[in-house]
């Protein structure tokens, strides 16, 4: 039965009888049901048709006949204004085919530029993750991200190539999959692409570029294009495979190696150990007060034990204990320190590197550290200004960052002299 052609209340009470057992039921627990479910809500909202009912209104109807509350009603509403044909139909449109009603309740308060990025097959958790995001980014006014600027290792860069740039600086590890396309020694390069950043065919990828704000990338398999979304603008742009391949070649000039990444990034690759938990001083248990005959049998000393040790409150350790979670950055990470880097290089760039270029290369180096110090500086007063419960934490990985540049640029300093 066509639900639009209903007209009595018992045709009505049939349809919505019919649509909850299947639910009931179980099948299918998908969005096309729960649109259908929200249709005949809403026409008991509009209509008349609930005069023979008994009840005066959808949600005293709905719950004496189904238990479900005011806030149930309003989602199965929302639901089918969202996610119906023309915004007020019983038909689902195609794009949503496959979602639940978990995942379709996530989305509600989405844009529906992102929605139309997302996928049935992302997980709740990834569309819970991506809505915790664009929240993030719309608590930043364009004033603010004005006033970032554009980061300086990207001034020359595309879009998309800044996109790149900054998802490589998160993703280190995905950086060294894909040397072999990186370089273009890759034998299938968009199959091996797909391979490290879409191993199921179908991904979702989000990054915040400095200046710009959040960028999103969605990929859907070898024959389509990938999607690049622009959040606060709204604005999406399709790019082929292989503008995206050029774009990956050319954001990191052919080459690709662990040496590579901390030139051009100007840190470590190993990623810093986080801060060890300081354990809690044992405190031992309230003894019981002896009774004056037991007491008489107590030496007039006793020996000190773990147990009965003064407990030395935190921040008042002797100068020669180790602090715990204490890290250094020589003894920790000598061997990610950079030395003469191993640089892959592909085809399309030639090793013709003369004295003075490699003089000029190293100044760039540490041009490159500078603009990184800057960068971190403004992270560390972004997240200090933030309501964030682990932002001690975070600011330390960076403070590590940034000890590990300064000393590079202190060394060239006294090469130079």
């Amino acid at each position: 039965m066509t639900l639009s052609t209903i007209e009595t209340y018992r045709e009505f009470e049939t349809a919505l009888e019919t649509e909850m057992k299947k639910q009931e039921e179980g099948f299918a627990r998908l969005a096309e049901g729960f649109v259908r479910i929200g249709y005949l809500l809403r026409v008991a909202v509009d209509t008349d048709i609930l005069k023979d009912s008994g009840y005066t209104t959808v949600t005293e109807f709905a719950q004496a006949k189904y238990g479900l509350g005011k806030d149930a009603v309003s989602r199965y509403i929302n639901i089918n204004k969202r996610y119906s044909v023309d915004g007020y139909s019983e038909y689902l449109k195609e794009q949503y085919e496959g979602y639940g009603l978990a995942k379709l309740q996530e989305m509600l308060t989405l844009p529906d530029t992102v929605i139309g990025m997302l996928s049935p097959e992302l997980t709740r958790q990834e569309i819970q993750d991506i809505k915790r995001e664009i929240k993030e980014e719309e608590q930043i006014t364009d004033l603010e991200v004005m006033m970032e600027g554009e980061a300086p290792d990207q001034e020359h860069m595309t879009l998309l190539q800044k996109t790149l740039h900054q998802y490589f600086h998160e993703e280190r590890e995905q950086f060294i999959q894909l040397a072999d396309v990186i370089t273009g020694r890759a034998e299938d390069p968009i199959e091996q692409t797909l391979d490290i950043l879409a191993p199921s065919g179908v991904a979702l990828k989000t990054v915040r570029v400095q200046g710009i704000g959040r960028l999103m990338l969605s990929i859907q398999g070898r024959d389509n294009d990938i999607e690049m979304l622009q959040v606060r603008m709204g604005e999406k742009e399709h790019v082929t495979w292989q503008q995206f391949i050029h774009d990956l070649i050319r954001t990191f000039g052919g080459r690709a190696s662990k040496e590579v990444w901390e030139e051009i990034y100007g840190e470590p690759f190993k990623r810093p150990e986080p801060p060890k938990e300081k354990k809690k001083p044992e405190v031992a248990p309230v003894q019981p007060k002896p009774t004056q005959k037991s007491a008489s049998k107590q030496p007039e000393s006793e020996p000190i034990t773990k147990e009965s040790a003064p407990v030395i409150p935190e921040g008042h350790q002797a100068d020669t204990e180790e602090i715990p979670g204490q890290t250094s950055i020589e003894k920790d990470f000598k061997e990610y320190m950079p030395g003469e880097p191993e640089v892959v290089t592909g085809e399309i760039v030639e090793n013709t590197e003369s004295e003075e270029d490699g003089l000029a290369a190293g100044d760039n180096v540490i041009r490159g550290y500078k603009a990184a110090i800057t960068a971190d500086l403004r992270k560390l007063q972004s997240i200090w200004d933030s309501k964030d419960p682990n932002k001690v934490t975070a600011m330390l990985e960076i403070t590590k960052n940034l000890e590990w540049r300064l000393e590079r640029i202190k060394e060239a300093d006294h090469e130079k002299l």
